[in-house]
């Protein structure tokens, strides 16, 4: 499940993370760090690592037709569910697939990136602060909601361990 390009997921686990994560606890923290980022109407909104997309769907409701809401993750099969879930709701977010090393976007890109519990993940950690500084415009912001290493997390660690088993069965 931990490749070399970070956190990697297959099978339903996006229908599950939509489930049973959200609203146990996710959907609170993404709202939290929507809140605090202060959005303004016009903003271009990065939400990396963005998973099923629960932080973009919700930034995106503060946002108007000028600004725009991006979503980027690794996990291919959890863009397919972030897209599904939007389209659903109407919402207008692009997704795009791509690595937090070498983001694919031009310097300068965003005022606002936001990543919700993806930075202990990332293989080089500098390189993806690196990487989201050039895309920031000056004076952007930046808004991280962050735990430690996952070693640091017993929870966490059992349930990567669980999904690991389970889904190389």
């Amino acid at each position: 499940m931990c490749k070399k390009n970070g956190w990697q997921l297959s099978g339903d686990a996006p229908e599950a993370y939509e489930r049973y994560i959200v609203p146990a606890f996710s959907g609170i923290w993404a709202r939290d760090l929507v809140k605090r980022a202060d959005l303004k109407q016009n903003e271009r909104v990065l939400d990396i690592a963005c998973g099923t997309g629960i932080v973009a769907r919700y930034a995106s409701k503060h946002i108007s037709v000028k600004g725009q809401v991006t979503g980027i993750d690794v996990n291919k099969i959890m863009l397919d569910k972030a897209n599904q879930k939007s389209t659903d709701s109407g919402l207008d977010i692009k997704w795009q697939y791509g690595d937090i090393s070498d983001l694919p976007f031009s310097d300068k890109s965003f005022e606002v990136l936001l990543c919700q519990q993806g930075l202990q993940y990332f293989p080089n950690q500098e390189k993806a602060i690196n990487e989201m500084f050039r895309v920031l415009v000056p004076r952007g912001r930046l808004l991280l909601s962050v735990w430690r290493s996952i070693q640091y997390f017993p929870f966490y660690l059992a349930l990567y361990d669980v999904l690991e088993e389970y889904l190389n069965k």
